[in-house]
């Protein structure tokens, strides 16, 4: 079946008649365009159509799908072959809207794979937190934190830690760039959480970022003293898994045996306690007992008719922080450490704690 030779003989056909394109459209009727693309072999009459120009014309419609007259003798076979080209015709454009959908389908699977390629490199790794701490003879630097995303920075000094004897005048911090000195944004508040945005650059530049992450010096000035303070950076977590697990606490975990006391604390609160989503709570009397697994801080409380008091223990080091509030307000705050011979030794509160730990944990994990 040939589109142009079908044309050809429709032109014939009207032409014999000696009928116009018009003529011929009014007869149908259709437009005098249709008639013309037909002619020029751009498109072939539909199947209603082909019945009614073999009306008019008094021709087969096997005829007209010929593009010529038929003998009677011819008419089977030419039937035949005009089925088997409708047939191939059929299942050529079957092949062919196969072959359009196939690429469609992959190029939308191109597409998302491509997408999912480039918000995996785009995210892979671009959030991470770092602890912040440092000491020195007099001071020390504890739960500090610095996060870093792409789009915002997150970083808090923590909490200083020095005798109550001490006034402290000023606090400067700088870092290296280059091999030169750079100072960074003043803070005497060491609970400031500050929040900097890409681009605004309020309290430093983040080309710097990589510099400070080697370690800031923190001079601190006191009692017409200055004394330094090496401030250190630990990346304690990345978004670089794959799959994330919920974390559970081992025992056998080389990361929980930082010191028997840690132990025997995590030991007994995880038999006893009751597990609130990240630190493991016990009741007694008056007292409430917390061990947040997640940072390895134990928090002891102890409830009076007006009063509270409050230790609060980090097991990765030497410190205790005291803290006494009066109806419901914190009036007074110290700091503890575990060594006699520290200038900010406390055996008071020290044995105090330490008996609440032996009493109640302690002596109830062994």
């Amino acid at each position: 079946m040939n589109q142009d030779n079908i044309g050809k003989f429709i032109l014939e056909l009207r032409t014999s008649k000696g009928w116009t394109q018009e003529d011929l459209a009014e007869m149908i009727p259709i437009t005098r365009q249709a008639v013309s693309r037909w002619e020029q072999g751009k498109s072939i009459p539909d199947s209603s159509t082909l019945v009614i120009l073999s009306e008019i014309f008094d021709v087969s419609i096997n005829e007209l799908l010929s593009g010529r007259r038929i003998p009677k003798k011819e008419i089977v076979k030419e039937s035949e072959k005009i089925a088997l080209e409708i047939v191939d015709k059929h299942i050529s454009m079957k092949k062919k809207i196969k072959r359009i959908l196939i690429s469609f389908i992959s190029l939308f699977f191109i597409g998302i794979i491509g997408f999912l390629c480039y918000y995996f490199f785009a995210t892979y790794n671009s959030v991470k937190v770092y602890s912040i701490g440092g000491k020195s003879k007099n001071f020390y630097l504890q739960d500090g934190v610095l996060i870093s995303t792409k789009q915002k920075l997150f970083f808090k000094l923590g909490e200083l830690v020095y005798s109550d004897k001490i006034k402290i005048d000023d606090i400067k911090m700088y870092f290296y760039k280059d091999g030169e000195e750079k100072r960074l944004y003043n803070s005497n508040s060491f609970g400031e959480l500050i929040i900097e945005n890409y681009g605004y650059e309020e309290y430093f530049y983040f080309d710097d970022l990589e510099d400070i992450l080697k370690g800031i010096r923190m001079d601190i000035y006191y009692d017409n003293k200055v004394e330094s303070v090496e401030l250190d950076f630990l990346m304690i977590l990345s978004n670089d898994k794959f799959v994330f697990d919920k974390r559970k606490i081992d025992l056998n975990n080389n990361e929980n045996k930082s010191s028997k006391l840690e132990k025997n604390i995590l030991k007994f609160m995880i038999k006893i306690g009751t597990y609130k989503g990240d630190y493991y709570e016990y009741k007694i009397d008056n007292k409430t007992f917390k061990y947040y697994d997640e940072i390895n801080r134990f928090t002891l409380e102890r409830k009076y008719s007006d009063s509270l008091e409050v230790w609060r223990m980090n097991c990765n080091n030497n410190y205790v922080i005291y803290y006494y509030g009066k109806n419901e307000v914190f009036v007074k705050r110290k700091t503890i450490c575990f060594n006699e011979d520290c200038s900010i030794y406390d055996k008071e509160l020290y044995d105090r704690f330490y008996n609440y730990l032996d009493k109640y944990i302690l002596g109830k994990s062994n």
